[in-house]
């Protein structure tokens, strides 16, 4: 969603949904094989610091995904370029893991449920998991990164998006459904038992503000609020003006004290979360 159009495996960004809400974060754990010459986090750093190309890291599914950001993020914590690092991109993470598991690459970057069986067995070693805390169970043996040394806390946000240009109200109706969900005994012990939550984690945060955009573009809706947006950029996330919209003018919407009240502004002025950009065409 962040990274495709970046490294072009997809012309779509998050720009072209409208995000409702956020539901778990997936830490990512770092595994070796049991018989690896990697005992710990800080034995990773210190080849990582002598020669990044010499650890071989597996992951799914493609290059920029959030196992690979991880993994990034562990080399750039510690001072080592991530451009550097040796990364193979698998089609899933059971490729990756089973490459590890037959001596063909050093490591895995990926989630805890999928090694969980591998590290009760014995047949691989958990040398280091991005969240900020322990996970409980087989894993509370296993350090954080920040306990070895390494400013790295970090998990791949599970998110429901839904198409662009949603309305405030489809984008509550949505927003409440899954915060019933998340609240829900059966959701929480479900995520307990996959290794997706852990004491104190929050399951259900609603999306960032929105800017909605309406009149004389050729595609009005809710967009997401980013800090220092501009009205033309709100604009052009709504396609640009139509033709209509020549000589025509430009108001905000705002909510001031507790009223909607009409502002006028320049299209580089910046907007507020929750404004209302609206396209006059020249008639009116």
């Amino acid at each position: 969603m962040l990274t495709n159009h970046i490294v072009g495996t997809s012309p779509l960004s998050y720009m072209d949904f409208t995000p409702i809400a956020s539901l778990f974060n997936d830490y990512v754990v770092f595994a070796v094989n049991a018989n690896s010459p990697i005992k710990t986090g800080k034995d990773l750093i210190a080849k990582l610091k002598e020669n990044p190309q010499s650890v071989s890291i597996g992951f799914a599914t493609t290059l920029g995904s959030h196992n690979h950001i991880a993994a990034g993020l562990l080399a750039k914590s510690v001072g080592v370029n991530a451009r550097n690092l040796k990364a193979i991109a698998f089609k899933g993470s059971s490729e990756a893991i089973t490459q590890v598991l037959g001596g063909h690459i050093d490591m895995v970057t990926t989630a805890a449920g999928n090694v969980a069986s591998h590290l009760a067995e014995g047949r691989l070693r958990v040398i280091g998991i991005s969240s900020d805390k322990r996970f409980p169970g087989a894993f509370a043996q296993v350090p954080t990164w920040k306990e070895q040394g390494a400013n790295l806390v970090y998990g791949g946000w599970r998110a429901i998006m839904g198409p662009k240009g949603l309305t405030p109200e489809q984008i509550a109706y949505w927003e409440g459904v899954l915060r019933k969900v998340t609240e829900s005994p059966e959701w929480k012990a479900d995520l307990e038992k996959n290794l997706l939550l852990k004491p104190g984690d929050t399951v259900f945060v609603p999306a960032a503000p929105l800017v909605y955009v309406s009149g004389e573009v050729k595609a009005p809706g809710g967009f997401a609020f980013l800090r220092g947006m501009t009205a033309r950029q709100a604009i052009s996330l709504a396609g640009g003006f139509t033709e209509d919209a020549s000589q025509g003018r430009i108001v905000v919407v705002r909510e001031v004290g507790g009223r909607s009240q009409e502002v006028k502004i320049k299209l580089d002025e910046r907007l507020l979360p929750g404004d209302t950009v609206v396209v006059k065409a020249k008639l009116f």
